[in-house]
């Protein structure tokens, strides 16, 4: 399985404003690698796994090979999320003026197409996203 690598880039510095889980949170993708990445996380892993509609190789059989996965659903009900279930609000003044509003509570766990964001500054932008360095 490949490994997923850090967006960088000189225009872009994430500082938690939460805008891309709030707007984006119902309408991700997980990778084959992502469900990897959970399938060995234990506990944690089966907790996000749980939040996912997952796609698999064989339709009909589903222990056949996961392919890849729809984010966010809730577990219980399996309606669609509109936002991360993940995104947490930060409580404390020390940890908001060192890292922003909100944080990721699945942040080393978190999908590649997380770990990706924004890809380009004109996505950033359209979300009025707060992480772009002017």
């Amino acid at each position: 399985m490949g490994t997923v690598t850090e967006f960088t880039a000189p225009w872009f510095k994430c500082n938690g404003c939460g805008k891309c889980c709030i707007e984006l949170g119902g309408t991700l993708s997980a990778s084959a690698e992502d469900i990897g990445m959970w399938r060995r996380a234990g506990a944690l892993g089966r907790r996000i796994l749980a939040t996912a509609h997952l796609f698999h190789s064989n339709p009909q059989d589903r222990r056949s090979t996961v392919i890849a996965a729809d984010l966010w659903f809730n577990p219980r009900t399996g309606n669609e999320l509109s936002r991360c279930p993940w995104l947490r609000k930060s409580r404390s003044a020390k940890r908001i003026a060192e890292r922003g509003a909100y944080y990721c509570g699945i942040y080393k766990l978190r999908p590649g197409v997380c770990r990706e964001w924004p890809y380009e500054r004109a996505r950033a932008e359209y979300l009025g996203c707060e992480g772009i360095v002017k």
